[in-house]
């Protein structure tokens, strides 16, 4: 969900500077969900609802595949992700919520495509047997998902 749909980046950058995230994870995490519950309030990313409308053309089930992290505001950052998606009109799709990213794999099957902008996801995604695009734009995102289902239509994958 995270840095494909929506800019999390933005709005952390637009509430704490770097040093401050640099200097205690555990304060800045903790009062951006909390205080001023930063998954509800995120922006699209450039490009997101055209990665979207694109992707359900080609007729592929959707599901949302995100991280909550591990610690006490798991569930805090769960209910944020579902206000963003019901605000944003995405709560038809099935969301797959994980703790930490690597869990994410977890998901992956020859037939599955994870679409994520961390590397930390889709090489383990790979590795378990999915297909993974790394995210960096949507003119990147779709190019890869066409020749992608160009392969699956010509057998290769």
């Amino acid at each position: 969900m995270d840095g494909v749909l929506c800019n999390y980046e933005a709005k952390l950058y637009s509430l704490y500077t770097r040093a401050e995230i640099e200097h205690n994870r555990r304060d800045w995490w903790n009062d951006s969900v909390y205080n001023h519950k930063i998954f509800e309030h995120l922006e699209y990313m450039p490009g997101a609802e055209e990665l979207l409308r694109f992707v359900m053309r080609q007729g592929i089930k959707v599901e949302i595949l995100t991280s909550t992290g591990h610690g006490e505001a798991k569930n805090e950052v769960r209910k944020q992700k579902a206000f963003w998606l019901r605000e944003h009109g995405l709560d038809h799709l099935k969301v797959n919520y994980v703790e930490h990213a690597k869990e994410k794999s977890e998901y992956a099957k020859p037939d599955r495509i994870l679409i994520d902008d961390r590397n930390k996801c889709i090489e383990p995604f790979r590795e378990a047997g999915g297909i993974g695009i790394h995210y960096k734009d949507v003119k990147q995102g779709i190019k890869q998902l066409k020749e992608i289902l160009h392969d699956t239509h010509s057998g290769t994958v």
